[in-house]
């Protein structure tokens, strides 16, 4: 990487990386490596995600302790209607409940 912004810098007739002046260059390459490494950091947790609730589910057989602990991790003990709207915000979540029910269906 740094060969390639280098290689860039002095193209565009900075001395380098080191040039003060490149440093709007070092930014906007710094900000696409993350644009492009976000969504396959987010897939990767996503996938460890899925695994750690299916073990959970698995070894617990417990849907409503599952419910319970993100419940008590947003802070609520009673599931209001508010409270559970809030909760539901994330589409993570969604996600996470809905895996919940499908496991609940085929494991009954």
């Amino acid at each position: 990487m740094d060969l390639i912004v280098n290689g860039v810098a002095r193209q565009l007739g900075y001395a380098g990386l080191t040039d003060p002046a490149a440093l709007p260059l070092f930014l906007f390459v710094l900000s696409i490596f993350g644009l492009v490494w976000a969504p396959l950091t987010n897939a990767i947790s996503r996938f460890y995600e899925r695994q750690c609730d299916r073990y959970a589910l698995d070894h617990t057989h417990n849907k409503v302790a599952y419910r319970s602990a993100f419940m008590k991790w947003r802070g609520s003990t009673s599931p209001t209607p508010i409270r559970t709207r809030s909760l539901l915000c994330c589409s993570t979540i969604i996600r996470r409940f809905a895996n919940a029910w499908r496991w609940r269906i085929m494991n009954r």
